[in-house]
């Protein structure tokens, strides 16, 4: 692969089926917004990771945004199921968490 296709790879996206039926998407993230995230998650007062995940990646089917970081305080009152079905699947996509750690020690 060559500088320009590495620079041009575009982010993967995966449906994540919600449990009323619909579907929601998650993104991989860039590493400006992962860094992002992970700061804004060290600050006091600051929303859930989990909830900062959730915002910083689910997109719509066209894959536009669907929140913004500033929406992390509202996503950290939805119901606790719901945000870990999409801040798992968004942790597994954008290797995050524990069970990315290990999968990378793997390979």
């Amino acid at each position: 692969m060559d500088k320009s296709k590495l620079l041009g790879v575009k982010p993967e996206r995966v449906a994540v089926k919600m449990p009323d039926g619909e579907v929601v998407y998650v993104r991989e993230i860039s590493l400006a917004e992962r860094i992002d995230v992970e700061t804004r998650a060290t600050l006091e007062n600051a929303p859930s990771l989990a909830a900062l995940i959730v915002c910083a990646a689910t997109v719509s089917a066209a894959g536009q945004p669907l929140m913004s970081l500033d929406d992390a305080g509202a996503v950290d009152k939805l119901p606790a199921r719901l945000v870990a079905r999409l801040a798992k699947a968004a942790m597994k996509l954008n290797a995050i968490g524990p069970e990315a750690e290990e999968e990378v020690k793997k390979n």
